[in-house]
């Protein structure tokens, strides 16, 4: 029933509008229930309404100061509270509101409430020798604590008596409500050395973190980290500086909520509810830990030609053991997978950012472009069970897989036969990885005005679009006759799913934003609270170059994943926003 899915077997001379009277006619080419993605978007309600604060605070006290020496407390806390209120509604008049379950008309009603809180205190001792070869060291320890909690209900009424459609109108009323609370807690201990002429740094501390995520809640993961820097003196006369610098850093990845726990569901005996719990299909794991994530990285900092260019370059190997993952059990346990800890993974890359001033004139007028260069390739270095997909729709449509010695983000498809000449051959058809990724940042500044602009490019990247699949089924594609039919030919018969795996390279204009600081002489005469105004216009995601025939090459069905992205089916457009803004300093 939704736009796009509907469209993908609409052909386009058919006149979905309504007549004189309102009333929508019914698509043909829906079978069964005759949907008009026009009359849905005309009747269906789909409100969304949302409340965000975000608000922190902190305090310091110097206890204790002299020549050489000073003791300070530092705390810090802040609250991010999150409401999210959703409405919808499918009236009975629409074509699919029978055919879809029997029932006429639905009407949902969602609350979601997420609060986050976090403290921290922080206990620095600095040290300023007069003399010798340190200039400082800052001794610190500390303690943070962050706790997470949602809540969400949802209610969903079918079959609404004649003319209502509250919530409580419908003779069918399913109610779920979803909790969750995480805790939270690290200390650590740190140590930073500044010396030879402040030319040396170097860096080591430890931490202790335990979360109520674990299996075991009270158990202590410890991480180190080390890092040193050095400023290389004697450098030829275009070197303001230059700097070289290395580290070694570990961290966990915190389990999901509740996989520590087998699930427990309600179910009905003979229609009566509640009266049986049953286990999911999922089994729990009590000693489940975190990923350990080790990290080691070299650079290289520059900065030229007297402050008008930095360079700075960084290469990276990224270890994760302990990979949390999800075992396939014996149907004779009941369950069908279980959460373990196995498995490593590699990541290795590469970051750079090239800043310059091209022009930095008396009369204000400036300009500043900053350039970022990353990419990145993983590796399933270790794991302890088969190979094993997690996302999409089977390998005919392309999936993704987890594969020891292969990238974490491989897309595997039918790929031609095996040698029976029968049996499809799956493959490696495509990595949802970039080659590369680079940003252009752009900043101008004439007198009072400022403009921004930020650029995206992504190289390389494929896609499962499926969308276009959709479209060749029913024979509706602009392109069909010809290159679709070959589409299609190519992946039934020849089994080739490569044949709905597109490139995702673009270049994306992110946002640009045009400000105006008000002249102080303004509010002198005006508003003398105000100090200051700027005044700002800003659009974003204005335009997108790419090859790719989709809507959007950074689409997920999914939504936000880290493996299982890249696969289009149907998606709604995306949007171009605009909006003005008013900053203010009294």
């Amino acid at each position: 029933v939704s736009h796009y899915m509907v469209f993908s077997s609409t052909p386009s001379f058919i006149n979905l509008l309504p007549d004189s009277n309102g009333v929508f006619p019914t698509n043909p080419f829906i079978g069964g229930n005759n949907t008009n993605p026009l009359q849905t978007a005309s009747l269906m309600t789909n409100d969304e309404d949302v409340w965000r604060m975000l608000a922190s605070g902190d305090a310091l006290w110097k206890i204790w100061t002299s020549n050489e020496q000073e003791l300070k407390l530092a705390t810090n806390f802040g609250i991010d509270r999150f409401q999210q209120k959703n409405t919808l509604l499918f009236p009975p008049e629409l074509f699919f509101e029978p055919a879809d379950d029997g029932l006429v008309g639905t009407s949902l009603f969602g609350t979601h409430e997420n609060l986050n809180l976090n403290f921290g205190a922080n206990l620095v001792h600095i040290f300023r020798p007069t003399s010798g070869l340190l200039n400082q060291a800052t001794t610190s320890a500390g303690i943070q604590q962050e706790s997470r909690d949602l809540d969400s209900t949802y209610v969903i009424t079918r079959n609404f008596v004649q003319g209502l459609s509250n919530i409580d109108s419908g003779t069918q009323v399913n109610v779920e409500e979803r909790r969750q609370r995480a805790l939270d807690r690290g200390f650590y201990l740190q140590e930073e050395a500044l010396g030879l002429d402040q030319r040396l740094q170097l860096v080591a501390a430890i931490r202790a973190e335990q979360s109520s995520l674990n299996g075991d809640p009270n158990a202590f993961y410890v991480y180190p980290k080390f890092a040193a820097s050095f400023r290389i003196p004697g450098m030829p006369s275009v070197f303001e500086e230059l700097k070289v610098r290395a580290a070694y850093g570990e961290t966990g990845n915190l389990p999901l909520y509740g996989m520590k726990f087998t699930d427990l569901r309600a179910t009905n005996i003979q229609g009566i509810g509640g009266v049986l719990l049953l286990p999911g299909s999922v089994l729990g794991n009590p000693n489940v830990k975190p990923e350990r994530q080790r990290e080691i990285e070299g650079g290289v900092d520059a900065l030229l030609f007297n402050g008008t260019m930095v360079l700075e370059v960084s290469g990276y190997q990224r270890i994760i053991k302990d990979l949390i993952l999800q075992r396939a059990m014996a149907p004779t346990t009941g369950f069908t997978t279980q959460i373990i800890n196995g498995g490593t993974m590699t990541n290795t890359g590469v970051e750079a950012m090239l800043q310059v001033t091209p022009v930095q004139q008396e009369n204000g007028l400036s300009w500043v472009s900053r350039t970022t260069f990353a990419l990145n390739r993983s590796n399933i270095a270790q794991l302890p069970v088969p190979a094993f997909s997690v996302g999409g729709f089977g390998v005919s449509l392309g999936a993704f897989r987890i594969e020891k010695d292969h990238s974490a983000t491989q897309i595997v498809g039918n790929n031609g036969f095996m040698p029976d000449g029968v049996t499809p051959k799956v493959e490696q058809i495509g990595d949802a990885e970039p080659d590369f990724r680079v940003g252009f940042v752009n900043d101008f500044k004439w007198g009072a005005f400022s403009l921004a602009t930020n650029l995206d490019w992504q190289q390389g990247s494929k896609i499962i679009n499926l969308t276009r699949f959709l479209f060749d089924l029913t024979a509706n594609t602009p392109d069909y006759v010809g290159a679709g039919e070959k589409r299609l030919e190519d992946w039934s018969v020849k089994k080739l799913t490569s044949a709905y795996v597109e490139d995702a390279t673009f270049l994306k204009i992110r946002e640009i934003t045009l400000s105006y600081e008000l002249p102080p002489a303004f509010f002198q005469s005006y508003v003398k609270v105000v100090r200051h105004a700027k005044l700002s216009v800003s659009g974003r995601n204005l335009w997108t170059f790419t090859r790719y025939t989709g809507l959007d090459p950074e689409v997920s069905n999914f939504g936000n994943q880290s493996v299982a992205r890249n696969i289009d089916v149907a998606p709604f457009p995306p949007s171009r926003s605009f909006w003005g803004s008013i900053e203010l300093g009294f």
